[in-house]
């Protein structure tokens, strides 16, 4: 699903149960009302050259304080539990790609990079106090 000309919802979405479903779209439209812009986007770039320079950025920690905020956004809809649930399921999916790709050592770092990710994103979450 292609959401605002360049969300995506992954292949897996439907295996979801509802509740990590509506943290994931919330997530995404988090990224919208709070106005998280890619600039790249804008720069004439092909959608494969902005699909690279996005994740050598995001690899980079570039976007963290943006997946904090969207997922922040979520949370105070879905609840902490939700979210927490929802990040250890994606955490999980990361873990078990991890498993395949011990022999390319360029998606294990990638992969690993992910897992390091995801688990900022736990943290951030535990830590959070949602004034709702």
């Amino acid at each position: 699903m292609k959401m605002e000309g360049r969300k995506y919802i992954g292949s897996h979405f439907e295996k979801y149960n509802d509740d990590v479903q509506n943290f994931i779209l919330l997530h995404e439209i988090g990224h919208g009302e709070l106005k998280h812009r890619n600039p790249v986007v804008s720069m004439g770039y092909t959608n494969e050259q902005i699909a690279e320079i996005y994740e050598l950025e995001r690899l980079q920690g570039k976007y963290l304080g943006q997946e904090f905020e969207a997922d922040e956004y979520a949370a105070k809809i879905t609840g902490k539990d939700v979210a927490l649930v929802a990040l250890m399921q994606f955490m999980m999916k990361f873990k078990k790609m991890l498993e395949y790709c011990k022999e390319d050592p360029d998606n294990f770092e990638k992969i690993n990079k992910g897992i390091e990710e995801i688990e900022k994103r736990i943290e951030n979450i535990k830590q959070t106090s949602f004034n709702i």
